[in-house]
């Protein structure tokens, strides 16, 4: 009887201590949900917290007005925690670490969309194409289709984008392009070149918005964010990608990521090659005065795309992270262009011919570095951002002309003559930021500051050589340097009333811009500032209706191409040339849109600008024409979009997007939309279908329709292509087989007729667009989950400028 009072004892005794110990363990955790657009606090959202490590525990709690959840864990260790809010995606984030050191998990930013109100851990299909509110999302990754493509094709589906002049626009407004939140700092040829050499496979999603915040640089129209897939496990994983395809010539492309993440550091690295080989074909007839110039060019380039980068975060103590990212490219292309151009005199008199051959060699190098600093103040969600950002951009451009001349009767009636060209041009840009994010008791403030300074250099070197040696062309040849200098604050105020969500913002930029043509003793220098404002509205009147209003006023700083005077040779019989004293466009933005069940959408929008870039064409001597811009007086687009993301059977999800614009430009002299065709209307439908045959299948088709449309001196006929893909889930989910089919009746062109101040010109260009790919994607390593957080730098009012 002693005995057993003596075990009990020892058994109470031993529970106690447990107790105790357990209670010694527990810890009080801390978390903050937001907004992901406006970083404003979600009050009221439900957020389950699931142990990973220890027995079965699992805790729903609700966050405050502050977007603040606070909560005690028996134990430190992994957990799981999910988020669901009425309008928002539901958030899932895995292997989230809670310890004496990790008191705060990070920051949740919840993306606007599709809800989810049922437990965490249920999955569900992503479309390819997403339409939210002031958002559009590519779920790129999702994407058969996209499986060989790249990213500039992959943009170029999304509705509401298209090309004009190796230019992508959004809804008739000019875009500018982000990677992981950082400015790609290239326009025009250069931006094309970077993109198309970026392979979708090594992409997670794109995002689109229309009118973003002041947060943002005021530069250009709307925002393009390339987000790159990341990996997300603990230990060291690796990611191989291969693939090959097939047009004309055979292209493949390879690439492999590393990734080595602990509780407190996340490093990675990885590099990609890339093969490809692409013909463009391109006809024309140019109508002068009693002239008729037909000019016909075929265009195969070869290309060899090296990508690479290397990146570290750590994680100081839980609050503070600091980290750098070093990436870029090496890009070498040769290319091949014969150009035969027909001379016609009196009523299509045969004359003479002229046939140019060309082959040139490029070198392409543009190597970037971020370095950032990320600090949490305090629980109430404050927080402290720091960005130093360099690129460099360096680019090697030989080209060797031989022209040949030829009679009526086909013979060569004179020397052939030859040209040179040699274009090294140098780009580098230096920029600094810091944002600050203040929680207030009835809303969010967030305020920032940002300086860049930008030098380029084109030194362009043209000779000639008609039989005599080689002398320097003093025509063609001019050395071009441009500095520029942008400063800027800004501030963005968001409150939530009941159902109303605001968000006004103000952002004021100092502009500096020095040009200067050495060779033709040209200086510019320009001086000014302006102020940005922003508003945004939402109404939420329930989960089914949701309605948004919109101002924007935003700035369009134009490429240094466009400035710079020197001359582009492209035949015997076109040149293209710069202004260097081009002045920037001012757009003001307006939209409206309502939002049915978050399945269906209307979008209105309106964009104003004034000093609006307009080509203009000069007949020059010898039957030349000579390209350049100038500022118009204003321009007006109207757009109506439509959106409809359906599941109209289990297996079977749509996405429809059909538009209606209405654009114009003119100038102060000459309505440049009057010509022989005074279409102004344009019509673009998107359809996306993605089928779904068990977990391991899955099948894509996308159809993309823009009708004629006028713009300027430039009337673009119809566009019309469509893609198929299919994917299949391989190796017990650790591998992945693409089979993609693009542009499959190979119709995809661009047809355009030019007419402006007595010169009319058709032109018709077809690029290669029809390919096959095959894409195999493997995934080993550790198996153990954790969310990176998304890391955004600044580079913003560049990235499309160099």
């Amino acid at each position: 009887m002693h005995k057993m009072k003596k075990s009990k004892a020892i058994i109470i005794v031993l529970l106690f201590l447990k107790t105790i110990t357990i209670s010694a363990q527990e810890i009080n955790v801390t978390g903050t949900i937001k907004d992901s657009l406006a970083s404003l606090a979600l009050q009221g959202a439900e957020v389950t917290i699931k142990g990973m490590e220890t027995a079965p525990f699992s805790k729903i709690i609700l966050t405050d007005k502050e977007g603040l959840f606070k909560l005690a864990l028996p134990n430190p260790g992994l957990y799981t925690i999910g988020v669901t809010f009425i309008g928002y995606k539901t958030h899932t984030q895995d292997s989230v670490l809670f310890d004496e050191a990790h008191l705060s998990a990070p920051t949740i930013l919840m993306l606007p969309g599709h809800t989810n109100l049922q437990a965490v851990t249920v999955t569900t299909k992503k479309l390819f194409i997403v339409m939210g509110t002031n958002i559009i999302t590519l779920n790129v990754a999702q994407s058969p289709i996209a499986s060989g493509s790249n990213a500039y094709d992959v943009i170029k589906r999304a509705p509401g984008v298209i090309e004009q002049n190796d230019n992508l626009s959004f809804r008739g407004k000019s875009t500018r392009i982000l990677i992981n939140g950082r400015a790609s700092n290239l326009t025009g040829e250069d931006l094309k070149m970077m993109l198309t050499s970026m392979q979708a496979s090594n992409i997670e999603k794109i995002e689109i918005l229309p009118t973003p915040s002041a947060k943002y640089d005021a530069q250009g129209g709307a925002v393009i964010n390339i987000i790159l897939a990341k990996n997300k496990l603990y230990g060291t994983n690796y990611v191989l990608t291969t693939g090959i395809g097939t047009g004309k010539y055979v292209s493949e492309n390879t690439g492999l990521d590393v990734n080595y993440r602990n509780k407190n550091m996340n490093l990675y690295g990885g590099y990609s090659f890339e093969h490809n080989q692409q013909y463009y074909q391109t006809n024309s007839i140019r109508y002068l005065t009693a002239i008729q110039l037909k000019a016909n060019e075929y265009d195969v380039r070869k290309r060899n795309n090296n990508g690479y980068k290397l990146g570290l975060d750590y994680d100081i103590n839980g609050k503070k992270s600091i980290g750098f990212l070093l990436n870029g490219y090496v890009n070498y292309r040769d290319r091949k262009v014969d150009n035969t151009s027909i001379l016609h005199y009196d009523k299509n008199v045969f004359d003479s011919t002229s046939m140019v051959h060309t082959t040139g060699k490029s070198i392409i190098k543009n190597p970037s570095l971020n370095i950032y600093y990320k600090a949490t103040l305090d629980t109430t969600g404050k927080e402290l951002t720091l960005n130093a950002d360099y690129m460099h951009y360096g680019k090697q451009w030989n080209d060797d002309f031989t022209n040949n001349y030829y009679d009526a009767k086909g013979q060569q009636y004179t020397t052939p003559d030859y040209l040179k060209d040699n274009s090294p041009a140098k780009i580098k840009v230096y920029s600094f930021t810091a944002d600050y994010v203040q929680p207030t008791k009835k809303g969010s403030l967030e305020i920032g500051v940002k300086t860049s300074y930008t030098i380029t250099d084109n030194d362009v070197f043209w000779q000639s050589n008609n039989g005599t040696g080689w002398l320097t062309d003093q025509g063609k040849t001019n050395h071009f340097i441009y500095k520029e200098n942008v400063n800027a604050v800004y501030g963005n105020y968001t409150r939530t009333i009941k159902k109303w969500n605001i968000v006004t913002g103000l952002r004021v930029e100092q502009t500096n811009t020095i040009s200067n043509s050495i060779t033709a003793s040209q200086l510019n220098k320009n001086s000014y500032v302006d102020f940005f404002p922003n508003i945004s509205v939402g109404y939420t009147k329930n989960d089914n209706n949701v309605f948004g209003l919109s101002y924007r006023k935003s700035i369009n700083r134009f490429g240094f191409d466009v400035v710079n005077p020197f001359i582009i040779y492209e035949n015997r019989y076109a040149y293209s040339q710069g202004n260097p004293n081009i002045k920037p466009e001012i757009y003001h933005t307006a939209e409206v849109s309502y939002t049915y069940k978050q399945a269906y959408s209307i979008t209105l929008d309106y964009m104003h600008g004034i000093k609006t870039l307009g080509e203009i064409y000069l007949a020059g001597a010898n039957n030349t024409t000579i390209s350049s811009y100038a500022n118009y007086n204003t321009s007006n687009i109207f757009y109506v979009s439509f959106s409809a993301n359906k599941s109209l059977t289990k297996n079977w999800d749509i996405s429809l997007n059909p538009m209606y614009g209405y654009m114009s430009l003119k100038n102060g002299v000459q309505n440049v939309s009057s010509g022989t065709n005074k279409k102004r209307w344009v019509s673009q439908v998107s359809c996306n279908n993605t089928f779904s045959f068990n977990k391991d299948w899955v099948a894509e088709l996308s159809v993309m329709y823009i009708g004629p449309f006028q713009y300027g001196s430039y009337t673009t006929k119809t566009m019309f292509s469509s893609d198929f893909g299919i994917s299949k889930t391989i190796l017990k989910n650790k591998g992945n087989l693409k089979l993609s089919v693009s542009d499959i009746f190979n119709s995809l062109s661009y047809n355009k007729q030019l007419n402006y101040a007595g010169i009319l010109t058709d032109l018709k260009n077809k690029p290669e667009s029809r390919f096959i790919n095959v894409t195999f994607k493997y995934k080993f390593g550790n198996k153990n989950i954790k969310e990176k957080n998304q890391r955004e730098s600044k580079m913003n009012d560049l990235k499309n400028r160099i």
